[in-house]
């Protein structure tokens, strides 16, 4: 190995992780305020609705006819199941952010959600991922006669 190269290579190998601009503790702290703000400022009820509402379809979609009672009960499990644990998760990012993302970037998201225009992005974000569900499901459920033959086919191909 040519001297300069081995030089390159120890270089590149004792060189800081590209988040190392600021201390984890540094990076946590930021990362737990955006955190605070954008789960806040979040529609957790829409973010839920967006995840009975398909079972609800499907239910409907073969053959039963749920009551509007039948529904507001549905609704109501998966707030009192699914809405506190959601938050939860959520708010657990902070950790996450710290491990993967720069000081920089996580104060350039925290700067953004506090405007006006950020807030209004995290609101509507929810309902965005609910109008495209329906497409993403519809995608799976139609590729998946494809997907399931050809991993069949890579699992009996040694």
């Amino acid at each position: 190995m040519r001297p300069c190269l081995a030089l390159v290579l120890v270089g590149m190998l004792l060189a800081p992780p590209l988040w190392a601009d600021a201390s984890r503790d540094e990076r946590l702290e930021a990362a737990h305020d955006y955190v605070q703000r954008a789960v806040a400022d979040m529609d957790l009820e829409e973010i839920v609705r967006s995840m009975w509402r398909p079972t609800v379809a499907s239910i409907e979609a073969s053959g039963t006819q749920l009551t509007s009672s039948q529904r507001r009960r549905i609704e109501t499990l998966y707030y009192d199941i699914y809405t506190d644990r959601l938050r939860d998760l959520m708010l657990s990012q902070d950790e996450l952010m710290a491990d993967l993302m720069t000081l920089d970037e996580i104060q350039a998201l925290r700067d953004f959600y506090a405007t006006p225009e950020g807030r209004s992005v995290m609101q509507k974000l929810p309902k965005i991922l609910n109008a495209q569900q329906p497409q993403i499901i519809e995608l799976v459920k139609s590729t998946m006669p494809e997907v399931l033959s050809k991993m069949q086919g890579i699992v009996d191909t040694p």
